[in-house]
């Protein structure tokens, strides 16, 4: 969990980076109870805050996704967070890193693995929704 001072540094650096639903942290109250870092709520904290210390430049898309996973909703709307985190990670990784830099591309390859396993498994961390059109 995060304070509401560490909300706001994320707002701000989400911005920054120009990642996709950096709005959803404007709501404070909501992201700190929400954002949790890289993993599932389900996981150990001591796992979550380990892979959040090896990718940290991995949080931030990670915290976003957090909070669209909270929304829920259909298995379009997960699919559509995924992608956003997907995203994310490499427009944060191009953001932080320069074009040469090797740990450009390792962020943006260690966020296509976190890509692949979301789709595996993050279903079971959805707020699944019936769809209200249906």
């Amino acid at each position: 969990m995060y304070t509401e001072t560490q909300i706001l540094e994320k707002q701000a650096d989400a911005e920054a980076a120009g990642l996709a639903g950096a709005e959803l942290l404007d709501d404070v109250g909501r992201a700190v109870q929400i954002c949790n870092g890289i993993g599932a709520c389900w996981m150990p904290e001591r796992l979550r805050a380990l892979i959040s210390r090896l990718f940290p430049m991995l949080v931030l898309p990670a915290d976003i996704h957090d909070l669209r996973y909270d929304q829920g909703g259909a298995e379009l709307d997960r699919l559509l967070a995924d992608v956003e985190m997907l995203e994310n990670g490499i427009r944060n990784a191009n953001h932080k890193y320069r074009r040469f830099d090797p740990r450009r591309y390792i962020v943006q390859f260690v966020m296509l693995q976190f890509y692949i396993k979301l789709r595996e498994y993050g279903s079971l961390s959805f707020n699944k929704k019936e769809d209200e059109n249906a």
